[in-house]
């Protein structure tokens, strides 16, 4: 199977749609402990952080199959951000894999993190 990375575009578009949903998620009463599912709020912040990210790198035609690459690439190409990608990397991994408790007030924090890489790439307002 032939696999075509996907566009600069393309990549902008899925971070819009991971923001969208962050934002739902943020929104909803429907963590099972009651309140939003802040966990799932910064994992779809994360993600649209690394879709921000390879959009930045498809203008070097760079395109990373993985989160090893993507993490070497950010580090290497786009060092001013690699702490915050860093960040919500592993705080999405501990709240998916370690159960890790994400409140309302770590909520905020990442999207503050957010925030900078996506001014760092596009500017303010991308998603509007």
């Amino acid at each position: 199977m032939i696999t075509v990375s996907p566009s600069q575009q393309e990549h902008k578009e899925q971070a819009c749609v991971n923001l969208e949903v962050a934002s739902f998620m943020e929104e909803q009463d429907i963590d099972s402990r009651g309140g939003p599912a802040y966990d799932w709020v910064v994992t779809t912040l994360f993600y649209a952080a690394l879709h921000l990210i390879e959009s930045k790198l498809a203008e070097q035609d760079l395109h990373c199959s993985s989160h090893y690459q993507r993490r070497k690439a950010v580090h290497n190409c786009l060092p001013s951000i690699s702490d915050h990608y860093q960040d919500l990397y592993h705080a999405s991994r501990s709240a998916r894999y370690n159960c890790e408790t994400i409140d309302g007030e770590d909520a905020a924090c990442f999207q503050a993190v957010f925030a900078h890489i996506a001014d760092f790439i596009t500017g303010p307002q991308e998603c509007d």
